[in-house]
C-alpha cells in the first residue's frame, strides 16, 4: 500500500512539473511574440513619423539624394540604416528591414545578396492600376500604353529560365552544367506580351473588347500549363496576386519576387527620379515605338539619375520638374526625353513600409521570436493625423 501510494504521488507530482514547464515555455513564447509583433509596430512608428514629417516639407520634387524614404538615398544610408541595425537600450529586441530592396537591373537580384529597406517608394514602380480603363462598364477597354510598358518590362526583366515548368527546372539543378559565363537569355517581345495579355485577363470582364491587347487566351483556361483555371476578372487587390495569373503561377517565388520589384497595383505615377532600371527601360522602350526592343538609352538616364556617389544631386533636374535639356547634356534622343517628361513625374506618395521584429536570447543569441508588419500608405491624401493606410498584413 505504501509503495503504491508513493508510486501515485510520484506520478502526480511528475505530471505536475511537466505540465507547469509547459505553461511556462507557452507564456514565454506568448511574451516573446507579444515583444516581436510591438517591435516591429516601434519601427512601423518610425518609418510613419518620417513620412510624416517628408510630406510636411515636401516641395515639387522628390530625388535620389532629399529623402529619407528609401535604400538609396544619401539620407538613409547615413541616419535610418545604422539606427535601425542597432538593438533597442537594454532590450533583447531588434529592428530589421523587412522589405526586399531595389536593385539596378534584373541580373543583379540573381547574385544572392538580400538587400533589405524599411520603406520602398511604390512611385518607382509601374502601375498596373491603368492597365484597365473603365473596369465593369461598357466601356471598358485595356490602355494600350500600360499594356506596351509592362510588355518591355517582362521581356527586360525575365529570362527563359523563368518561363521552364517546375519539372524541367528540376533536371536542370540536378545535372548541372559548367558555368560558360554568358548572362541567361531574356525572354522575346512575344512571349512577353503573351504573358501581359494573361494578367489583361486576369482583371478584364467581358466588356473589354478583343484586340492585341485582349486576346481572350487565358479567360476559362490556362494555355501555358494546361491545368484548370479561371481569371478573376477583377482588380488586383496586391501585386503578389501576379503569382496566381496563368504563365506566373508556374514561376519560383524567387522570380516572383523579382518582379515585384518592378510592378504596383496603387494609382501610383511613376517617379523618373527613383524608378527602377526596368521600369526606366519599359517607358524608354514605348517611347521608340519599336517592337524588338533590347535596350534603349534608359541606362544612360538611370546612371545620370541615379549617380554612383551621392554626394551631389543630378543637374538636370531643376527641383521642380525632369529637364528637358537632358537629352543634350547626356546624348539622350530629345523626343524621348519629351515623352518621359510627359508620361512620369517627380514626386512620389506611395510608400511601402516593413519591419521584423526578433527578440534573441541574450546568453546564446537565438532568436526566440520574429514578427513582420507591411503596410502601404498614401502620403498625398493624408488625413489630419497624417498618412493615408491603404494595406495593412502582419504575421
Amino acid at each position: 500500500m505504501v509503495l503504491l501510494v508513493v508510486t501515485l504521488l510520484t506520478a502526480m507530482v511528475v505530471s505536475f512539473l511537466d505540465t507547469t514547464q509547459k505553461h511556462l515555455h507557452v507564456t514565454a513564447n506568448y511574451k516573446n511574440r507579444l515583444q516581436a509583433f510591438w517591435t516591429a509596430q516601434s519601427g512601423i512608428q518610425l518609418a510613419t513619423q518620417l513620412l510624416a514629417m517628408s510630406a510636411q516639407h515636401a516641395g515639387t520634387h522628390d530625388g535620389i539624394d532629399n529623402a529619407c524614404w528609401h535604400c538609396e538615398s544619401r539620407c538613409y544610408q547615413e541616419l535610418i540604416a545604422p539606427l535601425l541595425m542597432l538593438p533597442l537600450p537594454g532590450s533583447s529586441s531588434f529592428i530589421e528591414p523587412a522589405l526586399a530592396g531595389p536593385v539596378a537591373s534584373p541580373q543583379a537580384s540573381g547574385q544572392g545578396s538580400t538587400i533589405r529597406c524599411p520603406i520602398v517608394d511604390e512611385n518607382r514602380k509601374l502601375s498596373l492600376y491603368s492597365l484597365i480603363g473603365q473596369s465593369g462598364t461598357i466601356t471598358e477597354k485595356t490602355s494600350e500604353d500600360v499594356y506596351a510598358r509592362l510588355s518591355f518590362l517582362l521581356q527586360y526583366v525575365l529570362t527563359e529560365d523563368d518561363l521552364k515548368p517546375p519539372e524541367e527546372r528540376a533536371q536542370d539543378s540536378a545535372t548541372l552544367q559548367p558555368d560558360t559565363g554568358l548572362a541567361p537569355q531574356k525572354i522575346s517581345i512575344t512571349e512577353a506580351k503573351a504573358l501581359a495579355g494573361y494578367v489583361v485577363d486576369w482583371i478584364d470582364t467581358g466588356n473589354n473588347p478583343q484586340g492585341p491587347s485582349n486576346a481572350d487566351s487565358a479567360e476559362e483556361g490556362c494555355p501555358a500549363d494546361g491545368s484548370p483555371y479561371s481569371a478573376k476578372n477583377g482588380m488586383l487587390d496586391s501585386a503578389d496576386e501576379i503569382a496566381l495569373v496563368c504563365g506566373f503561377r508556374r514561376m519560383p517565388r524567387n522570380t516572383i519576387q523579382k518582379l515585384l520589384q518592378h510592378l504596383t497595383v496603387y494609382e501610383a505615377k511613376t517617379n523618373i527620379n527613383t524608378a527602377t532600371l526596368a521600369v526606366l527601360h519599359a517607358f524608354c522602350a514605348q517611347a521608340y515605338s519599336g517592337d524588338n526592343i533590347q535596350e534603349t538609352d534608359s541606362e544612360t538616364i538611370y546612371q545620370y539619375l541615379h549617380p554612383a556617389t551621392l554626394d551631389t544631386t543630378p543637374p538636370g533636374l531643376d527641383g521642380s520638374t525632369f529637364d528637358i535639356t537632358l537629352g543634350e547634356t547626356v546624348g539622350i534622343a530629345p523626343e524621348v526625353v519629351r515623352y518621359l517628361k510627359m508620361s512620369m513625374q517627380t514626386q512620389s506618395n506611395y510608400f511601402r513600409i516593413g519591419f521584423y521584429g526578433l527578440v534573441r536570447d541574450p546568453e546564446t543569441g537565438s532568436e526566440d521570436a520574429r514578427a513582420r508588419i507591411e503596410m502601404v500608405v498614401d502620403q498625398a491624401q493624408g488625413t489630419a493625423q497624417g498618412l493615408r493606410l491603404l494595406y495593412y498584413r502582419e504575421d
